[in-house]
């Protein structure tokens, strides 16, 4: 798992009216094909397995975080992760 490091940089925020706005000029929503793909495939294409990683090694670093450097939890997976997410939607939360 790779981890970014960003530096802070200068930010000034400037406050100004929008005098031009660029309009969108395309199809909203995910570039998925609407072929015979099946519920799941359009799923894994919208949320790619390396989220779901990303979302278990964070949610194992804020326990780890938390605990003071105790391991008095039971890590969790990219798989449970998915889970969690199958639920939560099954639930409409």
């Amino acid at each position: 798992m790779m981890t970014q490091v960003r530096k802070e940089k200068n930010i000034v925020w400037l406050k100004e009216v929008l005098t031009h706005i660029n309009e969108f000029h395309g199809d909203p929503g995910p570039n998925i094909c609407s072929g015979k793909e099946d519920p799941i495939e359009i799923f894994g294409r919208l949320f790619e397995d390396e989220l779901f990683e990303d979302i278990a090694y964070h949610t194992n670093l804020y326990a780890t975080q938390k605990l003071g450097g105790s391991t008095a939890f039971k890590p969790t997976n990219a798989d449970e992760m998915k889970k969690f997410l199958a639920i939560n939607l099954l639930m409409g939360i």
